[in-house]
């Protein structure tokens, strides 16, 4: 062969080379990029899964319904708030509403002080009077002439929620997006206690298989002799 045919089957090597690189790159890009979306399903699964089962947990702990949780949420977020400190505030209300039904002249004053009347308390559910109070911090432009009602009825809590009601948060409340529906919740929350069900069921045994193994490399090492462990076997 002269060197004219020598070149000539150099250049169809390379090629036939570039080619199957080529390739394999573009199946190894698959396989990765495979890979980061079957991870970004999962991620984004046991997201929802928490989310749905911290909305549950916290609707429960409020006696209020998810829809009205998730939209407080929402509030909360977009406001610069959290769901933690609307819980508390919200529970510290809802036991002064109760104390003022019982007759707590401190309680009801500080109610009226932001037009809460014993008759509204009568009809209106604790979320109602919750985005009374916000819509009237709201109004006064966070000018707390109340706060000491505020600290009366919603503790600490309420004190660092003011920025969020004079951001609007009533009216937030209102734009939030359509949640995630009661029954779908519920099938979430079921799912969620399942797999953490398994996964104690699971530990024990698990755990003693990693005993087992623990052992098998103790009496490995000791075989070995002094300075003879595992990872000296292993050395080339």
């Amino acid at each position: 062969m002269d060197g004219r045919g020598w070149a000539a089957g150099l250049r169809k090597m390379e090629t036939g080379t570039k080619a199957a690189a080529g390739r394999m790159a573009g199946q190894m890009s698959s396989m990765i990029g495979g890979v980061f979306a079957v991870g970004a399903i999962i991620g984004g699964t046991r997201r929802m899964i928490d989310h749905a089962d911290a909305i549950d947990k916290t609707a429960k702990r409020l006696e209020a319904s998810t829809e009205t949780v998730q939209k407080f949420d929402f509030a909360a977020n977009q406001s610069g708030a959290n769901l933690e400190s609307v819980q508390d505030a919200f529970m510290d209300l809802a036991k002064a509403i109760q104390e003022a039904k019982d007759g707590a002249e401190t309680k009801r004053k500080a109610l009226l002080d932001f037009g809460v009347t014993m008759q509204m308390l009568r009809t209106a559910r604790p979320e109602e009077v919750f985005l009374k109070i916000a819509e009237a911090i709201e109004k006064a432009g966070g000018a707390m002439d109340k706060a000491k009602s505020l600290e009366e009825l919603m503790g600490g809590g309420g004190r660092k929620l003011v920025p969020a009601f004079v951001s609007g948060f009533s009216g937030l409340m209102s734009q939030a997006p359509k949640g995630i529906d009661e029954e779908t919740i519920q099938k979430l929350v079921k799912f969620n206690d399942e797999m953490d069900r398994m996964k104690r069921e699971m530990l024990p045994a698990g755990a003693a298989s990693v005993g087992v193994l623990a052992d098998m490399f103790a009496m490995f090492s000791e075989s070995q002799g002094p300075g003879g462990g595992l990872s000296d076997a292993l050395m080339p």
